[in-house]
């Protein structure tokens, strides 16, 4: 019983890597994205796209869902619930070019640098253990804009079972609120 136990134990604190492979590709207009565990297991692939009502995500060939821009606004109240997941990596590669001026993509490069050197710096006074990379090449001879974006979040069950419970109190609380308001 006890080695039971142990291996249940084990299981929820095991760390579990998720590594995601981001492309935006200004030919073809989509975001491309792979994401998988332990990065050998590929979960989830496809692409992205924006039309009129939303951002359309394909999770396959035959399947589709899209997002109205309406609900992006409240993300970030969904997203809290998930700081407990930790971003150990990342790296950035930036392909910017234009035929006609050189300065546009310059400046493009310049700007992208300054902002992931501001992000990099941030990230390592609240996690030093953030590993970070970036490389951005800037062509004078052809038309070009593809951005690529690697990380690996890790996390364990616990976290999971921790983020799930702060859900689902967040919605009772909500719950509770919204009946009081009725009652008065």
């Amino acid at each position: 019983m006890l080695t039971v136990v142990l291996i249940i134990i084990s299981i929820i604190i095991f760390p579990i890597f998720l590594s995601g492979n981001f492309n935006i590709s200004q030919q073809k207009l989509k975001l491309f994205y792979k994401i998988k565990l332990f990065r050998i297991f590929t979960i989830l692939k496809g692409y992205a796209e924006f039309i009129n009502e939303g951002i359309v995500i394909h999770l396959t060939k035959r399947k589709a869902v899209i997002i109205p821009f309406e609900n992006l606004f409240e993300v970030k109240k969904k997203v809290e619930p998930l700081k407990d997941y930790h971003l150990i990596s990342c790296s950035f590669n930036a392909e910017i070019g234009n035929k006609e001026n050189i300065f546009e993509p310059l400046s493009t490069a310049f700007t992208l640098n300054y902002i992931y050197n501001y992000i990099k710096w941030f990230l390592y006074h609240k996690k030093p253990y953030f590993k970070s990379n970036v490389k951005i090449e800037v062509f004078d001879s052809k038309d070009i804009f593809e951005l690529y974006l690697n990380g690996t979040v890790v996390f364990n069950l616990l976290m999971v079972l921790i983020s799930i419970i702060k859900i689902l109190m967040g919605k009772l609380l909500n719950a509770f609120t919204k009946r009081i308001e009725q009652n008065k």
